[in-house]
């Protein structure tokens, strides 16, 4: 919780100077454990009103895994911080975890499916099928979806038909 917390100041300090050269949006990683108490959740409200970050400016991802088990007080500070314009991904979707109920709970902006997935998807109908299902899961719902690890031009493609709109990976950029 600490290293994070210092992270994010480090974080912080270094998007307030480059935003005076150039909008930029970064995702922060954090994790359950992270939010548990207000710490980071005060930190990053802070830094928007004190007006050092602006809400389009960071992405907050957190993996499914530990929100399953979580405590009351990861919702309660997660919806905090997505109130005050921050957006949130839910990281690594399809990892193993997956719970639809976490979808239900938590305010996510986006679903970033995992790149265990993606690999091999053009050519392992199981893979097709659940990552098109995801992506109408994400479409109807109103949020983003994001396909981790896309490394040629047929699963970009596969994935653009499928109506995936934002790609990571190799293929976009080393």
């Amino acid at each position: 919780k600490e290293i994070t917390l210092q992270l994010f100041k480090k974080l912080e300090r270094s998007l307030h100077l480059i935003r005076r050269i150039k909008p930029l949006r970064v995702s922060f990683n954090v994790t359950a454990d992270d939010l548990e108490t207000d710490e980071l959740t005060e930190e990053i409200i802070g830094a928007l009103k004190g007006k050092r970050l602006t809400p389009n400016s960071l992405e907050l991802e957190i993996t499914e895994s530990k929100l399953i088990k979580s405590e009351l007080s990861v919702k309660e500070n997660l919806n905090r911080i997505f109130d005050i314009g921050v957006e949130v991904s839910m990281d690594d979707f399809g990892t193993g975890y997956s719970s639809l109920n976490v979808l239900a709970e938590y305010p996510f902006s986006a679903l970033k499916l995992d790149y265990h997935l993606i690999k091999g998807i053009t050519k392992e109908n199981k893979k097709k099928f659940i990552a098109k299902t995801a992506i109408r899961m994400a479409h109807l719902l109103k949020i983003d979806i994001v396909a981790e690890g896309v490394e040629n031009s047929h699963e970009y493609d596969l994935l653009r038909y499928m109506g995936c709109t934002i790609v990571q990976g190799f293929w976009i950029c080393k």
